[in-house]
């Protein structure tokens, strides 16, 4: 999606952002908890403020692309694993993972 297209600058740039193995927060959910375990392996399903890395974009002609999400707890065991809409989801830029599967605090920086 461009300007052109119909997008504002913020949504080109944040759909531009959310890229393979990108660090990604749960915005919203947009379905009910169930279809987000399509895979049927969720220890829990997805919770608004979880954060998890975009795995694959899933590409289909004449629909929006979706997004690929898995988070893992710090035994590095899959919680959930999901395909999301690119505006249930917050791209957090180059930030990584902690030990406790928080992102880092930039506050301060």
């Amino acid at each position: 999606m461009n300007e052109e297209e119909g997008g504002s600058a913020a949504e080109v740039s944040e759909v531009a952002s959310l890229e393979q193995y990108a660090l990604v927060r749960i915005r919203q959910l947009l379905q009910p908890p169930a279809e987000y375990d399509g895979w049927r392996l969720n220890r829990r399903p997805p919770q608004v403020g979880d954060l998890g890395t975009v795995l694959d974009i899933l590409h289909v002609p004449g629909l929006p692309e979706r997004y690929v999400v898995e988070s893992s707890g710090a035994d590095g065991v899959t919680v959930w694993l999901g395909d999301f809409a690119a505006e249930e989801l917050e791209p957090l830029g180059q930030e990584r993972y902690t030990e406790s599967g928080a992102a880092p605090d930039r506050s301060g920086m």
